[in-house]
């Protein structure tokens, strides 16, 4: 047994205390399943209790929810109801937003139409102000143009009654016809008017002074006073003092019939005058009155111009000299290839016309440069102006050019019948003589160069003249030796008319020169 035992014992006491375990284990199992049991149990009461919590919560909750969604359902109601008004209150929006823009662009469109009438209108209103400046424009031209007609009517008119001797009524004609005309702005210059107021005013004026033709007339002014030079081909030369046109205080310079005086200048630095005769003698007159005559190697002179202090002679035989005033030295430097029939000065250059018509400018050194060509005809005379560079050609059949300063371009003028003899610039003006006993007055400015003033109309030749140095008054030289003063300035000649005047217009008068053309008005205080 005890080997039994033994032999058993190692097997059988890991048996019993696995059966130990076992057992344990069951009871540890069985007591842990019975407090697992009332734990259960008691969790199943909590549940329960929180199942019937929550039932009644439920409930609750069913009961809440089901108040909820039919509210839900009410404010659904009230929503989709509002969101129909909303849709309902954007299309009426939409429309009244349409019915804006349709507005606004009638707006737009009544406001672009309205500013295009009030622009049409102020363009209308523009135009109606211009058509009616320009009527009144229109209707002060044509009032002007119908005083101005009636100017020149009363011009003729006036004319007309001092040729017969109804030098009161002529005087009332001129003195109208010029008003009207410097009230509108016309041309004083005018032939008819000149004519008239020429004859009215009376203030030109003749003298016999030499015996011979008066070849040359020369003004000048030396110390502060006015002089005359007057010369003839009968050998006379007299100095006069002017005053306000007058000639006064005639002095004898040289009279001898041997001499042919065809030329005078003066050398006013030197106090002292060069005349030239025909014959080939330069006669010199110093301040004192000397007079000292050259016999040169010369034939037919044709000019002379005092030049770099040496006088210089131009011939007929196209030949130019200098002669040394103080020697007599006379010296050729220019032969022209045909004759020469003028000479002048212009801007410190000589200038000289031939018979053929052309015109050279030729320096010290004898060189010539050719300047102009138009007429095919003897020139006469040339004179040029300082202040436009201008000169002015006279011929021997009556014509005249003026050439502008680039020498480019020139205006004929036409007038005289017969040789023109001599040309002076004045201002705007030109005047030109000629043997065919006139003087003409000629504007630079007319185009046309057809409205010429006959200034002095005398019956036998003219060779010369001069203006006077208050530049209203010419002086006129003519074959029989008379010299005559020629008042060319309008307004001095309507002066002196209005000062004469001796009645008014009678109102017969007035409505038949005049008429409804300006209403009536005197001229003379009672």
């Amino acid at each position: 047994m005890k080997a039994f035992f033994q032999r058993y014992t190692w097997g059988i006491i890991p048996l019993l205390l696995c059966l130990i375990g076992v057992s344990g284990y069951y009871v540890v199992l069985f007591r842990g399943k019975a407090a697992s049991q009332a734990q259960e149990k008691e969790r199943l009461v909590a549940q329960l209790r929180e199942a019937n919590e929550a039932q009644k919560s439920a409930i609750i909750t069913r009961r809440v929810s089901s108040q909820l969604e039919e509210i839900a359902y009410q404010q659904k109601d009230i929503s989709d109801a509002q969101k129909q008004e909303a849709e309902n209150q954007k299309l009426i929006a939409e429309q009244m937003r349409d019915h804006a823009e349709l507005e606004r662009e009638k707006a737009i469109v009544a406001q672009q139409a309205a500013l295009e009438a009030y622009e049409q209108m102020d363009a209308q209103k523009r135009i109606a102000e211009q058509r009616r400046a320009e009527a009144e424009v229109a209707q002060m031209r044509a009032d002007s143009l119908a005083r101005l007609a009636l100017a020149r009517s009363l011009a003729v008119q006036a004319t007309k009654q001092y040729e017969v001797g109804n030098k009161p009524l002529a005087a009332l004609l001129s003195y109208s016809a010029w008003k009207f005309t410097a009230e509108n702005q016309g041309d004083l210059y005018l032939p008819a008017l000149y004519k008239a107021l020429s004859l009215s005013s009376e203030l030109s004026h003749q003298w016999r002074v030499h015996r011979g033709a008066i070849r040359s007339l020369l003004s000048y002014s030396l110390g502060g006073n006015a002089y005359l030079l007057t010369t003839s081909q009968y050998g006379e030369i007299y100095r006069w003092k002017l005053s306000a046109g007058q000639l006064m205080d005639r002095q004898t310079l040289f009279n001898d019939p041997k001499y042919d005086i065809r030329s005078l200048r003066v050398d006013t630095l030197h106090r002292r005058l060069f005349a030239m005769a025909y014959g080939g003698q330069l006669l010199i007159i110093s301040a004192a009155n000397k007079v000292e005559i050259q016999e040169l190697p010369i034939s037919q002179p044709v000019g002379m111009e005092y030049w770099q202090e040496q006088v210089v002679i131009a011939q007929k035989n196209g030949v130019l000299c200098v002669v040394s005033p103080d020697t007599g030295e006379t010296k050729s430097f220019y032969q022209h290839p045909c004759a020469i029939t003028a000479l002048t000065l212009h801007a410190g250059q000589l200038l000289v016309g031939d018979a053929e018509g052309g015109v050279y400018q030729v320096d010290s050194q004898g060189k010539a440069r050719f300047v102009w060509k138009e007429l095919a005809q003897p020139i006469t005379v040339l004179c040029t102006q300082a202040s436009s560079g201008k000169l002015a050609i006279g011929y021997k059949n009556g014509a005249v050019w003026v050439v502008e300063a680039d020498r480019k371009k020139a205006n004929p003028f036409s007038e005289h019948v017969s040789a023109v003899t001599c040309i002076m610039f004045h201002g705007s003006h030109l005047y030109t003589s000629s043997l065919d006993g006139s003087i003409c007055l000629w504007q630079l400015q007319d185009e046309q160069h057809t409205n010429a003033s006959l200034v002095y109309e005398g019956q036998t030749w003219l060779h010369t003249f001069s203006i006077s140095q208050d530049e209203r008054t010419l002086i006129v030289g003519d074959e029989k030796g008379n010299v005559s003063r020629v008042v060319v300035d309008p307004q001095r000649m309507a002066d002196q008319i209005y000062q004469s005047l001796e009645r008014n217009f009678t109102p017969e008068e007035w409505n038949l020169y005049i008429g409804e053309v300006s209403a009536y008005e005197t001229y003379v205080s009672k």
